[in-house]
């Protein structure tokens, strides 16, 4: 029984030894994100826990250090000062994590977020379906929950370049986004290839109007003038052009006659 007994012990030593050297090969390889105090502060902390997660490290002591040494070092320095005669790397995870959040990561920040959905408008060169992409970014980075929908789709119509696609596709008044996004690039194909095929039939009317036929021919914005003829085809002269013409047979004189 005391052979057994210590076979067990054994094994369970060598276990314990084992899984200490292949989290300590797994530490070693990790290397922690870094955080500062203009970047969000949930991505952070989400970035770190996949690190835990792949790397394998469940102890507490050392995701804390992790932790304080991914911080900046004013916010180290803070949490320090705030556990005056205790040690800050004896604390919970959780605890120092709260701490942060309430100390360092501004209440403001949803708000900020939200700004930022709602100003940023489409560009000129960028398409509808960029633009969602875009949205559906910056709209990850807040916890809207159930107004997710509501907040994009209401940023999306105001920050579309095109006013009429913006009130057609408001017209039909979806509650879901991707119906929306759906409605508005299919008007965009169509206003694009309407675009592109009056831009074809400008190019022809171009060529047409300055090709060498036309040239050679001259007809284009070409006025023809046509003078009043007789019924005999000769040109109508009037009685004071046919008088200017006559002279008298005596004197030789224009504009008058001999009465004899």
């Amino acid at each position: 029984m005391a052979t057994r007994k210590s076979e067990k012990l054994d094994a369970k030593a060598r276990n314990t030894s084992s899984s200490s050297k292949i989290t300590a090969i797994s530490a070693e390889r990790f290397k922690a994100p870094c955080w500062t105090i203009d970047q969000d502060f949930d991505t952070f902390l989400q970035r770190l826990s996949m690190g835990f997660k792949r790397y394998a490290i469940t102890n507490e002591s050392d995701q804390v250090y992790y932790l304080l040494t991914s911080i900046p070092i004013e916010v180290h320095e803070a949490l320090i000062l705030d556990y005056i005669g205790k040690n800050v790397e004896e604390q919970a995870y959780s605890t120092l994590v709260a701490k942060i959040r309430k100390r360092f990561v501004p209440v403001s920040s949803t708000t900020r977020r939200l700004a930022d959905i709602f100003y940023r408008p489409q560009s000129a060169d960028e398409s509808i379906e960029q633009y969602c992409s875009a949205l559906q970014r910056l709209a990850s980075r807040c916890a809207l929950g159930n107004q997710l929908e509501t907040i994009l789709i209401t940023a999306f119509l105001t920050g579309l370049y095109d006013g009429d696609i913006a009130e057609a596709v408001l017209a039909r008044e979806d509650a879901d986004f991707n119906a929306v996004v759906e409605h508005a690039i299919r008007l965009e194909r169509i206003k694009n290839e309407r675009k592109s095929r009056k831009t074809v039939q400008i190019a022809k009317l171009k060529i047409r109007n300055t090709s060498p036929v036309t040239k050679s021919i001259g007809l284009k914005n070409h006025k023809f003038n046509y003078n009043k003829r007789t019924s005999k085809g000769s040109p109508k002269i009037t009685s004071a052009t046919n008088s200017q013409k006559r002279c008298c047979f005596r004197c030789g004189d224009p504009n008058h006659l001999a009465n004899n």
